[in-house]
């Protein structure tokens, strides 16, 4: 034998050189990353020699036994023994005794190399043949052992490696060993158990099979090891034949089998799935299931080249036997949706051209296609065409298989078995809608394809199912509101009613059909009894809105709406019945929300008949007629419209209402006035359109009227007046008041327009106020004393319509008008007090006049400090033209002059003389001191602050307001004089006096005068000069503006006192 060992060393040392041992470890020995995968290589060995026994017809149980040692490593097969040509493959480099049987899965040559990773020279002992080899391939005869039993191949690794000690071999291949995979055999067809032992550790791999049938098994797989739990696992191998020119080989798909919790196995998803060519590889290929195959690989086993024609061949039959194991699957009771998740469901795991997507393409043409195989909730199978998702559980159990079908025009359609759902099988979900095309129904789905012919096919028990799914789907059934659409079944014909007929539940305006079953129901469309009568149906009618037929429903839906045509035909006797049934109503229903829509409407119906002057009759609102004395016991009424053939009052007929009841439902008691309400703050809008704002101050309206007005006025009696004056007295804001506009909502600049309303130019041009003679005459020309003794003269009310009618006015009247209302209120007081109080006052006011001394240099304390203070509002205002201004040198001279008066009038209190500036620029004296003379003649009755003048019309001089610096009376004799006073209107007077004011800058720009560091600037709005002072007026900056000549006597006022001062000390 060792001849044969010769003879091949000779041929690999021609073949392969002297030199192989210095360039074999690079190219052999290191062939994989994980060194111990050669253990792998000696088991595809024992495949392939066992393949070959049972081929020659050898039965027996295959099995490789694995020992472990420190210094080797010893692997044994039952396999076909060693011949020549298996010594000559194992000794070569790249070819091997299977290089052209695609059938056997190792290479001998170039696998078996692996083993040099730790040894030097491995043997192989296996019948006649015993030898070593050395430098990779050079075969050399050993001595045959004693321990190899007939029909065994043992291969033995010493541990003799150059560079791995044989404690590191040990240890790696122990690991190796431990951790060999479960599924090292689940697709190998002989070896049925693999054994190892590490001294006193042992473990044991094993597969046990049954066929099914020729093209598909079952196998399960165990591994044991010490006391360690044992694992197992259970699959289900279907294979499929490849056709080749001379050999019959074959590709196989496995899936991985489990018990679920009802003790059933199904087939589930599978981790780790790389492809497998008899052993794992390193391609990952995204599946939960196993595919195998003799495809090419690299040297290393860790890539399938998927541009191998052979390897696309083997895809493609592998995507072929996916497609029919699915419908085996599906015979065996194995076609589940457990099943279906392990199917390649995510398109982004496959791009185009990646080597598996073929078969994601054919799982998605089979699913897609005629074949039911997709788990219906039924326990049955349906086509993808025929499928449909539900969207929650109450709408699977509601609709059957032939409802669907009805109401979706699909042959057969079925829901989807319940377990796929979003939140169990999300994946299986999106795939089932997006890749296969199932619709998801969802209620709002399912509503919107209910139709009225599919109501009708139901039973009363489904509707009663139907009704009580509708209570929790309110977005179904919903009102339109806003935003929100209206349900649609809300105008669908879901409602059965007692005759099984159906109606929607409302018509186009809301109003309902139909109602819940009642004694009153013979006269209306009411739900069918039985359907009613179910608990849940129940609540969710009541829920939609039905109701019993009650009195109010009588009214709105059944009454009025015979009122609403557009001619009228109801008999008297109907229309009096009509009318009853509305008052009965009215006076026995409790205040609710139903109640006063139902007000609402009878207010804007026109069910009552009403005559006027004329004795014509005609249906009319209760908001437009009039109840005469027939009902309110008081003729004032038809005084007042007395021949006014445009008014209508009720007819007589129904004096059997209670007056309450008329007047609720708008019936009008007093003559009509119409006006807008005015807000919280008395503004009334008038417009309130962009850029354009308008409203009425104080509760005024301009278009406020009085109906019939007009005609009463020509047809003017002593009694209507009277009549028109009591209106007047709850109107009297109405009748004149102020309007502003403005470009902007807040106001913020305005015009104000002082005007009559509608109602008060009819009345102020007029006449229809009767004298104590019974003449009638315009407001402009009475008294308010000279009016009839049956007018109310005296109360608050009456004084405001005179005011506003512009009255004629007494004399006592036209001077209160002249008075601020601090003077006016005191007057009020002091004319209605007893004497004896009057003559206190005027003692306390004798005793607070008391002269005060005081000195210049007082005065100017007191006036300086005076002028500071705190602002909290603002001012608005408009100006007019005024004056032209003096020169210099004159308002120097005026101030001389009048600083040497002024400082005989302080030393001096009893001499209250003044010194005039008049219009001609002279200065002359006077025995008083008039500050309201001195302001006019400055300033023409403009406001200082905001130029506003109030014109009382021809010979009257404009009204202002005199404001003292320094405030008090009496003993400060000297707070007239002309620099303590301004000139203001009164708005600003009050905002000065009461908002806040900070006025230190008066006294500032005196000084600056007196330093000849300022001069007066032309203001053209007021024409003329003047001295601007920057003041504080209710938190505010504003403008005062001095006069030359009024600023002049404010700084001889204060160089003088300031003179004084110096020469006091």
């Amino acid at each position: 034998m060792g001849t044969i060992y010769d003879q091949i060393r000779k041929e690999n040392i021609a073949k392969y050189g002297t030199d192989i041992d210095r360039y074999g470890p690079v190219l052999l020995a290191n062939l994989y990353s994980d060194k111990t995968h050669f253990v792998y290589e000696l088991l595809q060995n024992a495949e392939d020699a066992c393949e070959r026994a049972r081929k020659k017809g050898i039965e027996r149980e295959f099995f490789v036994n694995i020992q472990l040692f420190p210094d080797r490593l010893e692997v044994r097969h039952n396999g076909i023994e060693f011949d020549e040509r298996d010594v000559k493959g194992i000794c070569g480099l790249v070819e091997g005794t299977k290089s052209t049987d695609l059938s056997q899965i190792g290479k001998f040559g170039i696998g078996f190399k692996s083993v040099y990773a730790y040894t030097k020279s491995p043997e192989v002992y296996s019948g006649d043949k015993s030898f070593t080899i050395k430098n990779y391939v050079q075969p050399y005869a050993v001595k045959k052992g004693d321990d190899l039993r007939n029909e065994e191949t043992l291969f033995v690794i010493p541990f003799d490696h150059d560079k791995i000690s044989s404690k590191a071999a040990f240890s790696e291949i122990k690991e190796r060993l431990r951790y060999l995979g479960l599924r090292t055999l689940l697709f190998l067809r002989n070896i049925k158990e693999i054994s190892w032992r590490v001294d006193s550790s042992f473990g044991r791999y094993s597969r046990e099979t049954s066929e099914i049938n020729k093209k598909m098994r079952y196998a399960r797989l165990s591994y044991e090891e010490g006391d360690i739990p044992s694992k197992s696992e259970e699959w289900l191998i279907f294979e499929k034949p490849v056709t080749t020119t001379d050999i019959k080989i074959a590709v196989e798909v496995a899936y991985l089998l489990r018990k679920g919790k009802d003790k059933k196995k199904h087939v589930i998803p599978a981790k780790n799935t790389e492809l497998v060519v008899f052993f794992p590889t390193q391609k990952e290929t995204h599946l939960k299931f196993l595919i195998q195959g003799p495809y090419r690989t690299t040297p290393a086993r860790d890539n399938i080249p998927s541009a191998d024609e052979w390897n696309q061949k083997l895809i493609r039959e592998t995507s072929l036997l996916i497609t029919e194991s699915i419908s085996k699957i599906k015979e065996t009771n194995l076609l589940d949706v457990s099943f279906l998740t392990t199917l390649p469901l995510q398109k982004e795991d496959f791009p185009e051209k990646m080597m598996f997507k073929p078969i994601l393409d054919a799982v998605k043409t089979k699913l897609s296609g005629n074949e039911a195989l997709l788990p219906s909730d039924n326990g049955e199978y349906v086509t993808a065409k025929n499928a449909l998702l539900a969207r929650g559980e109450e709408l699977r159990s509601l609709l059957s298989s032939e409802q669907l079908t009805l109401l979706f025009n699909k042959e057969n359609a079925q829901w989807l078995d319940r377990t796929i759902t979003q939140d169990k099988t999300p994946a299986l979900r999106t795939y089932a809608m997006q890749e296969i095309g199932i619709p998801e129904i969802d209620p709002t789905k399912f509503a919107k394809a209910v139709t009225d012919e599919f109501i009708k096919q139901q039973s009363d028990s489904w509707l009663i199912q139907f009704y009580g799914f509708l209570l929790d789907q309110q977005v179904l059934w919903r009102k339109k509101s806003g935003y929100l659409d209206e349900g649609p079944l809300r105008s669908k014909k879901i409602i059965r009613l007692e005759d099984n007929e159906h109606s929607a539940p409302f018509d186009s305006d809301g109003k309902p059909l139909v109602y819940l079953p009642s004694r009153a129901g013979i006269y209306f469309s009411t739900v069918k009894e039985n359907i009613a009568s179910d608990q849940k149906a129940k609540e969710f009618l009541q829920n939609l809105g039905l109701r019993k037929i009650d009195r109010i429903a009588g009214v709105t839906d059944i009454i009025l709406p015979k009122y609403m045509q557009r001619d009228i035909e109801i008999a008297e006797e109907d229309n009096i019945r009509h009318v009853k049934w509305i008052a009965r109503t009215l006076t026995s229903s409790q205040s609710d929300r139903r109640r006063e829509l139902m007000v609402e409407k009878l207010k804007e119906t026109p069910f009552l008949q009403a005559r006027n002057i004329n004795s014509q009759i005609a249906y009319k609102k209760p908001t437009e007629v009039y109840l005469g004395g027939v009902y309110t016991k008081d003729k004032a009424l038809e005084t007042y419209f007395e021949g006014n053939d445009t008014v209508w009052f009720l007819d007589e007929r129904y004096t059997f209402a209670d007056l309450h009841v008329l007047k609720e439902i708008g019936c009008r008691t007093k003559v009509w006035v119409t006006y807008r309400e005015p807000d919280h703050e008395g503004n009334v809008t008038l417009v309130d359109e962009k850029g354009l704002h308008e409203r009425g101050k104080d509760g005024f309206d301009p278009d406020c009227e009085i109906d019939g007005l007009e005609y009463a006025l020509k047809t003017m009696t002593i009694e209507k007046s009277v009549i028109i004056w009591s209106i007047l007295k709850e109107h009297y804001k109405r009748i004149y008041g102020i309007a502003e506009s403005s470009t902007r909502r807040d106001y913020t600049k305005l015009e104000k327009e002082a005007k009559y309303s509608k109602m008060g130019e009819l009345l102020v041009n007029s006449s229809w106020l009767p004298d104590k003679n019974g003449n009638f005459h315009k407001p402009s020309e009475l008294l308010l004393s000279d009016l009839s003794d049956e007018f109310d003269k005296e109360s608050l009310e009456a004084r405001y319509i005179a005011e506003n009618l512009q009255f004629k006015k007494d004399v006592e009247q036209e001077l209160l008008e002249h008075l601020p209302d601090e003077r006016k209120a005191l007057y009020e007081r002091i004319r209605d007090a007893p004497d004896e109080m009057v003559k206190k006052v005027m003692e306390l006011l004798e005793k607070e006049s008391e002269i005060r001394e005081v000195s210049p240099h007082d005065i100017h304390t007191e006036f300086k400090g005076t002028l500071a203070g705190k602002g909290t509002s603002t001012i608005d205002g408009s100006r007019t033209k005024i004056r032209r201004g003096i020169h210099p040198d004159e308002e120097e001279r005026i101030r001389i002059e009048y600083g040497n008066e002024l400082l005989k009038r302080l030393r001096n209190p009893q001499v209250r003389t003044r010194t005039k500036i008049s219009t001609s620029r002279e200065i002359v004296d006077e025995s008083t001191i008039d500050p309201k003379e001195f302001l006019f003649e400055q300033y023409g009755g403009h406001c200082q602050i905001c130029n506003t003048v109030l014109d009382l019309g021809s010979n009257r001089r404009p009204y202002f307001e005199v404001y003292r610096i320094v405030e008090t009376r009496g003993k400060n004799w000297w707070t007239d004089n002309e620099f303590n006073v301004l000139c203001l209107c009164p708005n600003c007077h009050v905002l000065v006096k009461h908002g806040g004011r900070d006025l230190k800058n008066i006294f500032k720009t005196a000084e600056k005068i007196l330093n000849n560091e300022i001069s007066p600037e032309e203001i053209d709005e007021r024409n003329g000069d003047f001295y601007i002072v920057k003041v504080i007026v209710a938190g505010k900056e504003r403008g005062l503006f001095y006069s030359p000549r009024h600023m002049g006597t404010l700084a001889a006022f204060i160089g003088t006192t300031k003179k004084e001062k110096g020469n006091s000390r």
